[in-house]
């Protein structure tokens, strides 16, 4: 049992960082000198000097409810399709 929920959170996240670097990578080039949070919950800012193009990343507390709700709600359809699958 440990075993089946333990694979799953692998899934999980391996499905969270797909959808994460999508995220980031969709944002990151929309972004010019202007501060973005995006829909996973990362910070970019975009600030240009004469030197170039400077680039801050920062994490925000949306990012972590995101995570968490994801991991949870997998956890949770996993949980009920388990039961299912076992009363057929």
């Amino acid at each position: 049992m440990i075993q089946k929920y333990s694979k799953q959170f692998c899934y999980v996240n391996l499905f969270w960082v797909i959808i994460f670097l999508i995220d980031y990578g969709i944002e990151l080039f929309q972004v010019s000198n202007s501060e973005r949070i995006t829909m996973m919950g990362l910070f970019i800012k975009n600030t240009e000097n004469d030197n170039g193009i400077y680039t801050i990343f920062g994490m925000t507390p949306k990012l972590f409810m995101v995570y968490f709700s994801i991991v949870l709600g997998w956890l949770m359809i996993y949980a009920i399709f388990e039961k299912i699958w076992r009363k057929s």
